[in-house]
């Protein structure tokens, strides 16, 4: 099988690539604006913005490819919020540009890579797939927008297409050939460590009064290389239907883990103390979030693998072999 990776240098898709290289056929693109060219791991790597889209249908084409597996994003739900337009012009328009590229080039097999932040901040837990999606964050609303877009590419039988909903990614590579690697850093876990290791870095920590147990964020945390299973499983399954096919699947462990929790768990790791400062609530930010992944088990034969343990180890290793 011949995939196309987008954002292929990212952190979740050179994962992806890494894990699956020998698998399939890999032809990865990114505009390397965020990604490590040097993380990539496949057949070819193409420097290339998906808005592009002429030149995207001629990868596609020249290529052969049969499936596209879509992961090139802005993530930053904080940045979201103050460049709202830059979030819907690269993801909107960006999955636009790409379904219009497949279409031209009679590519009909899509995995996106869609997110829990599409159900906003809900009240009852765990999150179903059937849960009500209301993004209070323009990186939810993108990710929506984006899902909402391909299901009506699939109704009109151009498209098969499954997105995954996945919450929140920690972990690494357990070879420490690549890892979580963003500048700026803002994922939580990659930000703690730092604070435990680096003697001038503290860590920003948005609210501590929320209707939590110990009134920090809850979030459900999936590695990284769990997650990438979950998405070579998905492509597995979709190289097999005919269609017509469209589906949402939640990614995630099933459980919430507060910001707090990390903190007391990167301390029982490395032995130090995390230095943080509490400041106000950051926009966008839901109290809990955490999934529902039976349908996971059932359509994909997905069970995470690691706990949270083995993931803080893999991203402390990573982050020593970095500093």
């Amino acid at each position: 099988m011949r995939i196309l990776v987008t954002g292929a240098a990212g952190y979740v898709g050179s994962h992806f690539c890494k894990l699956h290289k020998d698998k399939f056929e890999i032809i990865g693109v990114d505009n390397l604006t965020r990604g490590n060219i040097s993380h990539f791991q496949g057949a070819e790597l193409i420097k290339l913005d998906i808005r592009q889209a002429d030149k995207l249908t001629d990868v596609l084409t020249k290529n052969n490819i049969d499936l596209v597996v879509h992961f090139a994003a802005l993530a930053y739900v904080g940045e979201s919020c103050s460049e709202p337009l830059n979030y819907y012009d690269n993801n909107v328009a960006g999955t636009i540009s790409l379904l219009r590229a497949m279409e031209r080039a009679s590519v009909k097999r899509l995995i996106f890579s869609s997110s829990c932040a599409t159900y906003g901040s809900p009240s009852q837990f765990p999150i179903t797939e059937a849960t009500d999606q209301e993004p209070i964050n323009p990186y939810g609303q993108s990710k929506l927008l984006c899902e909402r877009i391909i299901h009506d590419q699939c109704k009109s039988k151009k498209l098969i297409a499954l997105s995954l909903r996945y919450f929140n990614v920690i972990g690494g590579d357990p070879s420490l050939e690549i890892g979580e690697l963003h500048d700026p850093e803002t994922h939580i876990l990659p930000n703690v460590i730092r604070a435990a290791v680096d003697p001038d870095f503290v860590l920003d920590l948005f609210g501590d009064d929320y209707n939590t147990p110990d009134g920090t964020c809850e979030r459900d945390y999936v590695d990284v290389c769990d997650l990438v299973e979950a998405h070579g499983s998905a492509a597995t399954k979709l190289i097999d239907t005919s269609g017509p096919y469209c589906d949402f699947i939640n990614i995630g462990h099933g459980k919430p883990v507060s910001i707090l929790e990390i903190i007391k768990h990167v301390e029982a790791r490395t032995q130090l103390q995390v230095k943080y400062r509490v400041l106000p609530r950051r926009p966008g930010d839901a109290p809990t979030l955490y999934a529902d992944a039976t349908r996971a088990r059932s359509e994909l034969d997905w069970l995470p693998r690691c706990n949270i343990e083995q993931s803080i180890e893999n991203a402390y290793n990573w982050y020593l072999k970095n500093i």
